[in-house]
């Protein structure tokens, strides 16, 4: 089986721009309900019925105009219910013809331009989501396409020159012995911070996908502001360079960041803390050591003309506790140095290997902390 039959899915992103529920029905109605006014105008022009709003005479013509319109706004409910990535598609056909059939019919229908507004905003929405979902399924399809080494088993001979903390790790973990994974995929949930002032808490969650062969990642969250508001966006590492998107309801870009060496930087020391996940990374020679004590180790990695170094930090047992390193906070011109901190709450065995699964995000900034991020892993999968 291919890579892209396996695991080349969006999962975490959704098709439709509504997610919630009471907006879903909501959204659903009005087409529904619109749809059934435009039978009105059929069942008029051929007589089953007579309708004494509709003062205007409906041609028979006219009526399987304002059937089609009927058929296409049912066939946009049906899709949009069932999700369907294309039911926005449906839609524009449908608020098109219902359109020019209440322009025909305007002293009566005027009034139908409303909800076809409120259709096509819901219609131009989901296409976001599709522009989105199809960008995000290309990334994904490239990480996937990074195999370039045969099944390897982690052994005691690959470690030997690893830092004595790094060894421990390793052996804590349960990776040595096992296949070293080619691909990975994890599912996160999140709180976030998106400012350092912010009082309150955005729940979200992510999925993301790396590749071992060479170092590279993509990541996918999705987020409700104030629990009402969509918010979709992705980072990720591929061929040695870095990008961060950011949209409102996956239309309206809010941050959007690529190819800019603060951005590679960011994304490559991303990848070298978050091995964590995948602790079989470690022995790949992509990865540079330096024992620091007992306890602690700093990582290098270099790749394609960009070089991020960070320190793991590990309890008595040999377990992950802290990885730090210094990024860049933010890309733009005034974009400074700080040390960004990842401190593990928990660990826990996925896929037959400990990892840590309940994590903080910090940044120490001159005059206090700021942790912006608290993240727990779900589920992992190696592949």
């Amino acid at each position: 089986m291919c890579a892209k039959e396996t695991y080349g899915h969006a999962s975490s992103v959704i098709f439709l721009p509504l997610k919630i529920p009471v907006m879903k029905i909501i959204f659903t109605i009005l087409i529904l309900v619109h749809g059934l006014i435009h039978l009105m105008g059929f069942m008029q022009a051929f007589q089953f019925i007579e309708f004494k709003e509709l003062t205007m005479q409906v041609a028979k013509p006219a009526g399987l105009v304002w059937l089609t319109a009927f058929l296409l706004l049912i066939a946009t409910g049906a899709l949009f219910v069932t999700g369907s990535k294309f039911w926005w598609l449906a839609g524009i056909a449908a608020v098109v013809v219902s359109q020019v059939i209440i322009i025909a019919f305007w002293q009566d229908a005027k009034f139908g331009t409303i909800p076809n507004i409120l259709i096509l905003a819901g219609c131009i929405i989901g296409f976001g989501y599709f522009s989105f979902n199809r960008s995000l399924q290309e990334d994904i399809n490239s990480v996937l396409a990074q195999k370039s080494r045969q099944e390897q088993i982690l052994d005691e001979n690959m470690i030997t020159g690893l830092p004595s903390p790094v060894r421990k790790w390793l052996r804590q973990s349960g990776a040595i012995d096992t296949n070293i994974p080619e691909i990975i995929r994890i599912d996160q949930t999140y709180q976030l911070q998106m400012d350092p002032d912010q009082k309150h808490w955005h729940n979200a969650r992510a999925e993301q996908y790396f590749s071992t062969g060479v170092p590279a990642f993509v990541w996918n969250l999705e987020m409700k502001m104030r629990g009402v508001i969509d918010v979709v966006g992705k980072d990720r590492f591929l061929d040695g360079k870095g990008s961060m998107l950011i949209k409102l309801l996956a239309l309206i870009p809010v941050v959007h960041e690529k190819d800019n060496p603060k951005i590679n930087q960011g994304t490559l020391q991303r990848f070298l803390g978050e091995i964590v996940w995948f602790p079989h990374a470690a022995a790949l020679p992509y990865i540079q050591w330096k024992e620091i004590d007992d306890q602690s180790a700093r990582a290098t990695l270099n790749y394609k003309g960009t070089t991020g170094t960070g320190t793991f930090y590990f309890d008595e047992n040999g377990d992950v506790q802290r990885f730090t390193a210094m990024r860049y906070m933010g890309s733009g011109e005034d974009a400074r140095l700080r040390e960004w901190v990842i401190e593990v709450k928990e660990h826990q065995t996925m896929a037959g290997v400990r990892i840590p699964s309940l994590c903080e995000a910090t940044w120490r900034m001159d005059d206090r902390d700021w942790t912006w991020a608290i993240l727990e892993v779900t589920d992992l999968e190696y592949h």
